[in-house]
């Protein structure tokens, strides 16, 4: 994953480059938590500067905990990782 700007991220997805903006968010969103789905995109922006130095990192590969109950935060991870929510708690 990496950013490019405050709206791009580019991350893998079977070997292939995706490059994702903050703007399709609100459409995979389609709820009232913008605010938390607009903080979780940013924070896995945060995570994929800090975490892939050199390659970016796949989707399949990929595994993302967080205690955040919000349907926000959950749909922005899902929307990067394009992985569906494991547990729910």
């Amino acid at each position: 994953m990496k950013l490019l700007n405050s709206e791009i991220l580019e991350i893998l997805e079977a070997g292939q480059l995706q490059r994702l903006t903050y703007w399709w968010l609100p459409a995979f969103h389609r709820g009232n938590a913008m605010w938390g789905a607009s903080v979780g995109y940013r924070a896995m922006q945060a995570a994929g500067l800090a975490l892939s130095h050199e390659l970016l990192w796949d989707r399949k590969g990929l595994f993302v905990v967080s205690s955040h109950p919000g349907p926000g935060v959950r749909d922005a991870i899902e929307f990067v990782t394009r992985s569906h929510r494991a547990a729910v708690e």
